[in-house]
């Protein structure tokens, strides 16, 4: 005789979202969906010309768009490299909500001929404050002490969030802001941490030494 016990309300609700499934099964892959789609929207929206600011298209991408995909990879990465627990998926998953609304509240308003303002810049980032509380709780918990790469690391992602924050007020509250000072601003920290983390991916692969 055969007994089959019910499957639970979860377990069905998961069979249901393969997709979701596979893009929540890591930081990585959930947050690097989010950035492509917002990078394919903001392309979208600068080749057809809509009635947005250069400068407002240009702090969107370095603050908000090209830093999602480095947190994903750091938030799969890190607790590897420094050896602690990882982020449960309900943790990263609010981070993936809150940059996608942030987008959301990036474009909606240039549809209707309007910029983009406060509630946009303060999503964007509480994104980064949310990121460096996650991240700062590996650096507590590990007991490693040979992580000169991941320090760095951590030393640039603080100053990737000052200059956002510093980017956003200064479209926000004042006329000082250019497209050379944002690009350069972006610059400052996305290269040299995606050079870190690249270099720190390379270390820890055994194929290549």
């Amino acid at each position: 005789m055969c007994i089959t016990i019910p499957s639970s309300p979860n377990v069905a609700r998961s069979r249901s979202f393969p997709l979701w499934n596979r893009l929540a099964a890591s930081p990585a892959r959930l947050l690097g969906f989010a950035a492509l789609l917002s990078l394919a929207v903001w392309g979208l929206t600068w080749l057809l010309a809509i009635r947005a600011d250069p400068l407002w298209m240009a702090a969107d991408l370095a603050f908000s768009i090209l830093p999602m995909g480095l947190f994903g990879i750091l938030l799969s990465r890190l607790p590897q490299w420094l050896k602690v627990t990882p982020l449960r998926a309900v943790n990263y998953g609010i981070l993936f909500y809150l940059l996608l609304t942030a987008q959301l509240l990036f474009h909606l308003p240039i549809l209707f001929g309007a910029q983009p303002g406060w509630l946009h810049g303060l999503l964007s980032l509480a994104a980064w404050l949310l990121l460096l509380k996650q991240t700062g709780q590996f650096y507590a918990a590990t007991y490693q002490r040979n992580i000169g790469l991941e320090r760095g690391m951590r030393v640039l992602l603080i100053w990737g969030g000052a200059v956002a924050t510093l980017g956003y007020l200064g479209l926000l509250l004042t006329d000082s802001a250019s497209l050379s000072i944002i690009t350069a601003a972006g610059l400052s920290y996305l290269l040299p941490l995606s050079a870190l983390v690249l270099a720190r991916i390379v270390k820890s692969d055994p194929r290549i030494h």
